[in-house]
């Protein structure tokens, strides 16, 4: 596919996901011998040619929403499939919202934007050494984004309020994966209140966003790139949006009873603390 054909076929998958908002892959889907060898080639060949873009002095909404197609064009030509759900309640916001997933692998930093950018221009918070990877760092430093350390809470908290504020009073939506780090199983524990505490700071909607995408597993040696399971189903689900209220507390609960929910439905694993206490050894 060349450059204006795929720009194309971008804006027309925008359009319609406006008129209809709800996706799932369709029609017979062949899945090709080596597909983590051929998901790999494909997925240089995006982070590359958004690379190339920016070094020509642009890199705008639409670019970045043309390579976030390309990325699910690229999961379906390996032979998976995804279904996205709840799709409407992003389509109906009137106002930009904090938007918070839970994080399974590289696939949704890539995935997401393909369903979130025809309706909003989108802002994500990104780890700093994400911005020093090459090639992948620079296109990531040259979108909105707000960088953080995973060093200094209190740095941190103050980044996201002060420049994630900023960025949702401009009009974007702002994507937090409050987890640490990525994990197939889904830790209530280690999802953190942040989004919600923006939200309510903000005055704007928490919209929660459960996903599956370990058909982009991750690696032993580097986390980024594991094997690639085309028969793992990849599925996304958009919550309803939660109005800002004084508790973020409730805010926060609210969303991870959707996650949980959604996430089991999916059979993905789950760690809840544990009602009793061991039994003596």
């Amino acid at each position: 596919m060349n450059a204006s054909s795929l720009a194309a076929d971008a804006r027309a998958f925008a359009e319609c996901l406006r008129e209809h908002p709800t996706y799932a892959t369709s029609g017979f889907i062949r899945r090709p011998r080596w597909p983590t060898a051929r998901y790999y080639a494909g997925f240089a060949q995006i982070v590359i040619g958004a690379w190339r873009e920016l070094q020509k002095g642009r890199f705008l909404r639409d670019d970045f929403h043309k390579r976030a197609f390309q990325t699910l064009r690229l999961v379906e030509q390996i032979g998976g499939r995804v279904t996205v759900e709840g799709l409407d309640h992003l389509a109906r916001l009137s106002t930009p919202a904090v938007l918070i997933s839970n994080h399974m692998s590289l696939l949704e930093t890539f995935l997401l934007p393909c369903f979130v950018l025809p309706f909003r221009p989108l802002a994500v918070v990104v780890k700093r050494e994400l911005l020093h990877v090459p090639f992948f760092g620079p296109v990531m430093g040259g979108l909105p984004h707000v960088a953080v350390s995973r060093q200094s809470p209190k740095a941190d908290y103050q980044a996201v309020m002060e420049k994630g504020g900023r960025l949702l009073q401009e009009g974007h939506h702002l994507l937090i994966f409050p987890q640490s780090t990525r994990q197939v199983a889904f830790s209530p524990a280690a999802f953190n209140s942040l989004g919600a505490k923006l939200a309510v700071r903000a005055s704007v909607p928490l919209l929660p966003i459960a996903l599956r995408t370990d058909l982009h597993g991750l690696g032993r040696w580097i986390k980024d790139f594991g094997p690639i399971r085309p028969d793992r189903p990849v599925h996304l689900a958009f919550g309803p949006p939660l109005p800002p209220s004084a508790d973020p507390r409730s805010l926060h609960d609210r969303s991870v009873q959707f996650l949980l929910e959604r996430l089991m439905a999916w059979q993905v694993p789950v760690d809840l603390p544990s009602a009793c206490p061991p039994a003596p050894s």
